[in-house]
């Protein structure tokens, strides 16, 4: 009996468990597929400013890996991804293990880039996993805490002003909010600040769409610092082009940058680390090796998709295409190349309680009567719908995984 070919998925976000879901039904009993992933359990990556804020619960936005995949024959490694070899077809993990592959998808997402700016590193907090929504959500209410035991004021300051930084910044007003309510303090005294290079947040975005999120922060009681690039952090001081802001919780949205294991792979990469593939998602130089979510930078001759936000939609659409034409590399039939759909959008988000913002090329905004809530209520109905098949049908809205150069310079200035 032939030996089953091996399909081996890295990244367990968005792009790497639909991929993995997918190829599991399109190859069948034909190959092995197994997925490597860091955390135990996917997290709605646009859900988690909702476990901040309280909305919701971490049981709420997560999906354990074991159970999910297992039920669809796929085996689940929990291990860290050290470096890929792809002309031996080898795979490095943390635990010292190797694992052998015949095609290997590649989804292992971004990483901040906090390094950029001096002492960022050790001193803000990120938000790219449930973990880190955690802590984020445990130091502001610490932030509380000490404005209750010490007095006078504290600050918590977002470094990044794009659409994860302005969504975390309502986020938290209404955390802290609800904190200084029960600990009967002054709203006053605990200020949420957020930082940006530009003139207006969701720089990305038009200029109608960036006025009126300006407006919905300030009249929330968000403190925008703008035209005011973060150019290092001291211990508890953040500074600034102009001036500083001591700051009890420092939290750092203003940019990723694809997985640095990528750049282990021998493959070519463009600057920021994105894998250059052609428009099957197939990386150059390696027709075994496919491509998804941020890990993707389409060669010259597929930019008919560079308008497109790298987020968790772009991540589910760059999925499906690179899992399928695996899949029809594998039968060797013909693969059909990307194309986003639909032209432009770039997500959703709630802004304060009763508005939903539309971004993308034509951006708008729609008035809705609990939007928040309703929000939530669409977060917990796709999670049943994974839950129970394994599908997702809603186009989420932003992760924290957007384009380099926009997020970068809503928060440094940087190009």
């Amino acid at each position: 009996m032939a030996a089953r070919t091996r399909i081996l998925v890295l990244g367990g976000g968005v792009a790497g468990l639909r991929a993995a879901l997918l190829l599991a039904g399109e190859v069948g009993c034909r190959a092995q597929v197994a997925l490597v992933a860091q955390e135990p359990a996917f997290a709605f990556p646009p859900a988690l400013f909702h476990v901040i804020s309280g909305k919701l619960s971490p049981a709420e936005v997560t999906l354990p890996y074991a159970p999910l995949l297992s039920s669809r024959g796929i085996t689940f490694i929990h291990d860290t991804v050290l470096d890929v070899d792809v002309v031996e077809r080898r795979v490095n993990l943390a635990s010292e293990k190797q694992l052998a592959f015949d095609f290997l998808l590649v989804a292992l997402g971004t990483t901040p880039t906090m390094a950029q700016v001096p002492g960022m590193s050790k001193q803000a907090l990120p938000l790219k996993t449930l973990a880190d929504a955690l802590d984020i959500q445990e130091s502001a209410r610490q932030t509380v805490a000490a404005v209750r035991k010490q007095g006078g004021e504290q600050r918590i300051v977002i470094c990044g002003a794009g659409a994860s930084g302005v969504e975390l910044a309502g986020e938290l007003r209404s955390l802290a909010d609800e904190a200084c309510r029960d600990q009967e303090v002054s709203r006053e005294r605990v200020r949420i600040i957020l930082v940006a290079a530009g003139q207006r947040p969701l720089p990305a975005s038009p200029e109608t769409v960036q006025d009126y999120a300006l407006r919905a922060l300030v009249s929330t009681g968000v403190e925008l610092e703008l035209s005011n690039p973060v150019v290092a952090v001291d211990g508890r001081q953040v500074q600034l082009s102009r001036g500083s802001i001591e700051a009890q919780t420092i939290i750092w949205t203003g940019g990723n940058r694809p997985n640095p294991v990528l750049e282990t792979m021998g493959l070519r990469v463009n600057s920021t680390g994105g894998i250059f593939t052609n428009g099957y998602l197939q990386a150059y130089g390696a027709n075994h090796v496919f491509v998804a979510g941020d890990c993707v930078h389409l060669s010259d001759q597929w930019q008919q998709a560079r308008f497109m936000r790298k987020n968790a939609w772009y991540a589910f659409q760059t999925a499906g295409v690179a899992a399928r034409n695996l899949a029809q590399s594998l039968r060797r039939q013909p693969m059909r190349a990307y194309r986003p759909w639909p032209q432009g959008f770039v997500g959703v988000a709630t802004l304060g309680d009763n508005d939903l913002l539309f971004l993308g090329r034509e951006a708008g905004k729609i008035h809705v009567r609990k939007a928040d809530a309703f929000y939530r209520w669409l977060t917990r109905a796709a999670l049943f719908v994974y839950r129970r098949t394994g599908r997702s049908w809603l186009p989420w809205r932003h992760s924290a995984s957007p384009v380099p150069v926009a997020e970068d310079a809503s928060a440094t200035g940087e190009e």
